[in-house]
């Protein structure tokens, strides 16, 4: 009989006891402790990406990966989403509101909001990599990011503003309340609703 220290693919055994953590019930391997510092760092030094790791860490990898168990390596800001950079997606929305009277900041307006979009799921195809994931699992990354952001930061919200728009200005036309609020308040108010309805447009979809 072999040694209980080692096993026929050289990797060495599993103490009977061994803590699970992330890795579920697929690793018997625990992994090497991680040690102090930048998320970078910690995923340089982490066993799920080391080299040296044993082949049967490597299979359970792949293993957790398929069953789509989280590999938690820390909290991330997300800069696309939890910063000011995030009103980069509402471009198209301000676009819409001034179209009425500017139409020609409409087609820039969204070429902004899709640049935003391209960034934030290169940013997430990319996060995904660095975390182990394979190629599959970085493309569903992607995917989701760029479906998710064309429809809830340009598609929804955009068409949703251009018909509020449209609709005002169809309604300040009337003769009857054109006159009544005067040719500054008429030229201006498909404008202010568009810009008015962009927070409540966009904050249930965020959350």
């Amino acid at each position: 009989l072999a040694p209980a220290s080692s096993t026929a693919a050289g990797c060495p055994a599993a103490p009977p006891a061994a803590p699970r953590r992330f890795w579920g019930p697929y690793c018997p391997h625990p992994p090497a402790p991680r040690p102090r510092g930048t998320e970078s760092s910690r995923l340089a030094a982490s066993a799920w990406s080391s080299p040296r790791a044993c082949a049967g860490r490597r299979r359970c990898r792949r293993t957790a990966a398929r069953e789509g168990v989280r590999m938690d390596f820390g909290k991330r800001k997300d800069i696309w989403r939890d910063t000011p950079l995030r009103l980069l997606g509402y471009a198209n929305e301000v676009g819409e509101s001034f179209g009425v009277l500017y139409p020609r900041l409409i087609l820039p307006s969204y070429g902004v909001s899709f640049a935003y979009v391209i960034a934030d799921t290169v940013d997430k195809g990319a996060l995904a990599h660095s975390r182990g994931r394979g190629v599959r699992a970085v493309a569903e990354q992607c995917i989701d990011a760029l479906v998710f952001q064309t429809l809830a930061s340009v598609l929804v919200p955009g068409l949703t503003i251009k018909v509020l728009a449209r609709s005002t200005k169809a309604l300040v036309s009337l003769r009857a309340i054109g006159q009544a609020i005067g040719p500054v308040a008429r030229r201006w108010s498909p404008t202010a609703v568009g810009l008015i309805a962009i927070p409540f447009i966009v904050a249930p979809i965020d959350h």
